[in-house]
């Protein structure tokens, strides 16, 4: 069984799960939440890999189609530290391709197989609504229901 989600999600486990995994010191690889999650970590750092290596490749593609070049030879032209030079306009453009390419990922769908564990019917205590969000469709079949107090909004006080 695979879940499909996006990047985004992808990422947003990873750092939670991070953090939830650092917050426990080691405990969690004896917890059946801990032991999920470090199934799937390992699946989800894979896809952040891949989507590194694709963002990579946009990049140097973006920089060399906007770059200046040598109006005789088409030869590529640097700076004295070996950066590519651009001109203003090249420099938007290229900007503006990895901006639409961001945008693009935002929105693009991948898989990864969960691993649900029977945790994942009853959410376990020790687990904010924030993290449940964070780990539904890696290690949790389902979101509970927030408390009042994680779904009230966060007010500032103005001092005078």
């Amino acid at each position: 069984m695979v879940t499909t989600t996006t990047y985004d999600k992808v990422f947003e486990f990873i750092d939670v799960a991070q953090m939830w995994m650092a917050k426990r010191e080691g405990a969690n690889a004896r917890t059946k939440t801990g032991y999920a999650i470090s199934r799937v970590l390992p699946r989800a750092k894979k896809l952040l890999e891949q989507y590194r290596e694709e963002y990579q490749y946009m990049g140097e593609d973006a920089n060399v189609a906007n770059c200046l070049t040598d109006e005789k030879t088409k030869e590529i032209l640097k700076d004295s530290t070996g950066e590519l030079r651009f001109t203003q306009e090249g420099q938007t453009a290229r900007n503006k391709k990895v901006r639409e390419w961001l945008a693009e990922q935002k929105k693009k769908t991948v898989e990864i197989r969960p691993h649900y564990t029977t945790e994942a019917i009853k959410v376990p205590d020790d687990i904010s609504y924030a993290e449940a969000d964070a780990f539904y469709g890696f290690v949790l079949a389902e979101i509970p229901e927030p408390t009042d107090a994680e779904s009230e909004p966060v007010t500032a006080i103005a001092s005078n």
